[in-house]
């Protein structure tokens, strides 16, 4: 997924309680912003923010106040967290599932390596989001690039 930027007006500001997010528009289109980021936009505030594109709306990941050039990004703190909790069954869970093949079982079948499997691709999608969402704030803080 490609990185998309926006800069302009925040106009028709809605908070959702409920969810925690907030949408806006942004120079003609539709924006979400996450949690971590609903304090840093307020209506008619001047404002570039950076993020993935999905079903037609912006999913920022990262947002400039262009009047205080103050750059915020989502927080990477549960991302972190999951690495190092989906890495350590992916290891666990890989290590027994190895000995399993030692004993001619098949591994398909086992929960171990279903665990392992699951673990491996969990680690994979957290690190592809930690790397899109350092994109979005690295288009913010160096546009030349």
């Amino acid at each position: 997924m490609a990185i998309e930027k926006l800069r302009g007006k925040v106009n028709h500001l809605k908070t959702s309680a409920k969810q925690g997010t907030a949408a806006f528009r942004l120079d003609g289109r539709n924006v979400i912003v996450p949690h971590d980021l609903v304090d840093k936009v307020r209506e008619g505030e001047d404002i570039e923010v950076a993020g993935t594109i999905s079903k037609g709306e912006l999913h920022a990941m990262a947002v400039r106040d262009v009047k205080q050039d103050r750059i915020s990004h989502v927080d990477v703190t549960m991302y972190v967290f999951l690495i190092g909790i989906a890495g350590f069954l992916w290891a666990l869970c890989g290590v027994l599932g190895l000995r399993a093949m030692g004993t001619g079982a098949i591994i398909t079948e086992s929960v171990d390596d279903i665990v392992a499997i699951a673990g491996f691709i969990t680690v994979l999608m957290a690190i592809r989001h930690l790397s899109l969402i350092n994109k979005a704030s690295n288009q913010l803080k160096y546009p030349w690039l």
